[in-house]
């Protein structure tokens, strides 16, 4: 749960971004859309709901709607029966989704919670709202290839709303994560560290205020990035990696330079 609320909760500023705007009220505010991708056992969702409960009891916040993906429950259930462990999961919240896929607070009308069981890429499309934050939090490229190809951000980028731009937090750091989102579209920001990585990925969506809440990685970065043995995503043909360089190339985070 610490690492959940440091990598996911804290970057992403959710406590201040619950704030509600001034002169608005949580009904013309408009509301925080979380997109959780890799629910596990329900740790980033829960964290994030947590936070809203605790900003909620101070006073009237923006609605929050958290709408996880997952394609395996075991972690779930089985933290479920081991409540004693999992502190976070003494709440109303996981048994309703478990049992009904989707729950609504009693408490706080403002805030729900949907759950779609099954491939992320082939539910997305289903979700009742665009993200504003994404939890980028599937298993390894090892475990889940599928979901660490280039075609994937590509994907991604083009569920984002382009009328607001949607902040990408993942516990990934490598290089070829960086191409692939940038490639995509996403700007491309360093992260916290955690655990044992030094550091983690924020990608943001086009539209973010300027200048960027986030460290954009810059020309140091694509200095390195040319010289890397590590270049591209596995399996691409070289008329794929030259097309992947030239939109590195002329990624518009990098123009200034």
């Amino acid at each position: 749960m610490d690492e959940a609320k440091a990598l996911y909760i804290d970057q992403a500023k959710l406590s201040e971004r619950l704030k509600l705007p001034e002169g608005q009220t949580p009904e013309t505010a408009a509301p925080i859309v979380i997109w959780d991708l890799g629910l596990g056992a329900a740790a980033n969702a829960m964290a994030s709901i947590l936070c809203y409960e605790a900003e909620a009891a101070k006073g009237p916040v923006r609605n929050l709607k958290v709408i996880s993906f997952e394609n395996d429950l075991d972690s779930l259930k089985l933290a479920m029966t081991h409540k004693n462990r999992f502190e976070y999961l003494r709440h109303s919240g996981p048994d309703a989704v478990l049992a009904r896929g989707t729950w609504q607070s009693r408490q706080y009308p403002g805030l729900s919670w949907d759950l779609h069981v099954g491939d992320f890429w082939q539910l997305a499309s289903k979700a009742s709202a665009a993200p504003d934050i994404i939890y980028y939090d599937f298993f390894s490229q090892k475990t889940n290839p599928d979901s660490w190809e280039l075609e994937s951000f590509d994907k991604l980028f083009g569920y984002c709303d382009p009328n607001k731009s949607a902040q990408l937090f993942t516990y990934c750091s490598s290089t070829t994560m960086r191409v692939a989102l940038l490639n995509a579209g996403f700007y491309v920001a360093n992260g916290e560290g955690t655990g044992s990585k030094k550091e983690t990925i924020v990608a943001l969506s086009p539209g973010f205020p300027t200048p960027c809440p986030y460290p954009l990685v810059g020309q140091e970065w694509l200095e390195r990035w040319r010289r890397s043995s590590k270049k591209f995503p596995d399996g691409l043909t070289p008329e794929q990696q030259a097309e992947v360089e030239k939109r590195i190339e002329g990624h518009p985070q990098f123009s200034a330079g």
